[in-house]
């Protein structure tokens, strides 16, 4: 074959608009998982044994429902003004705001994991 040109390839079809739009559905049904983990995670880890477990539970809902979305509004402004394959700013922000808030939540839930497993340790021992 003398004619180098590539037949049929549709790999360079791709839009990377709406592969974007399809990741950050993606990411935006991780964040409602873990957002639903939390306050599940947060009253079985015993950070506070003073506390009831309606106040456990009621702090785990503010937590991720008004402090981890602010703090990943906060910190998705600065990732938004870096450069990213063209996107617009609105585009680059939302994909931003997602990851930083999918990453904090993964945070604490690793932290609420840990702190549940050592609780679990410290009953068994006693």
């Amino acid at each position: 074959m003398d004619n180098n040109n590539l037949i049929d390839d549709q790999s360079l079809n791709i839009d990377f608009h709406e592969e974007v739009k399809a990741k950050n559905k993606t990411y935006t049904f991780w964040v409602f998982i873990s957002m639903l983990i939390i306050p599940v995670l947060y009253p079985m880890s015993m950070i506070d044994g003073n506390q009831s477990i309606l106040g456990r539970f009621v702090d785990s809902f503010i937590y991720t429902v008004v402090v981890t979305p602010f703090l990943a509004v906060l910190l998705g402004i600065p990732i938004a003004l870096l450069p990213y394959k063209g996107l617009f700013l609105h585009q680059k922000y939302k994909r931003a705001f997602l990851l930083v808030l999918l990453c904090l939540n993964t945070a604490l839930i690793l932290i609420l994991s840990f702190i549940g497993l050592y609780t679990l340790y410290d009953y068994t021992i006693n």
